[in-house]
């Protein structure tokens, strides 16, 4: 079975998805509630990272950036070395930024995207891991900030 219900209520069929399943409000919600790092350091969302990364890149990619990890609101996050020898995780993780590049008409490849993600992830592994200078984040406030963001760049061509 691959439905799941979201957190605004819907019941979508992951393998079967329509750009009117997929909602901001979930991706928020669920970008705020996930760890980075497998949860091995203070509690820091893939939510805040998106908005780092959305903060560094050109205007123009601001929406790509922030949604740059969007699927996983849908399918979670796991950490890199072992995500990379799951072929099925990222065929449907591909199949779902289809339809979210699709709906908003960004580009989350795009190589100042994948430079910034690479620098934000740098910087979070040294602020968490090495200089233990952050502390759990509220993930109520970093949802509302990324939803405050959405609106602000949605209106950014």
């Amino acid at each position: 079975m691959s439905k799941t219900i979201t957190y605004s209520g819907k019941n979508i069929d992951l393998y079967n998805l329509k750009t009117d399943d997929i909602d901001i409000i979930d991706i928020s919600y669920g970008l705020s509630n996930i760890p980075r790092f497998a949860g091995q350091v203070p509690f820091y969302s893939v939510a805040l990272h998106s908005i780092e990364v959305s903060k560094i890149v050109p205007d123009h990619l601001k929406m790509s950036a922030l949604l740059h990890d969007a699927t996983e609101a849908y399918i979670g996050d796991i950490i890199a070395p072992i995500k990379h020898k799951m072929y099925h995780y990222l065929e449907l993780e591909d199949y779902i930024m289809s339809i979210i590049i699709k709906k908003w008409q960004i580009n989350p490849y795009d190589s100042f995207i994948k430079n910034a993600d690479k620098r934000c992830l740098e910087n979070e592994k040294v602020k968490l891991f090495y200089n233990n200078s952050f502390r759990n984040e509220c993930q109520e406030n970093t949802n509302k900030e990324f939803l405050h963001l959405y609106d602000k760049y949605k209106n950014i061509k």
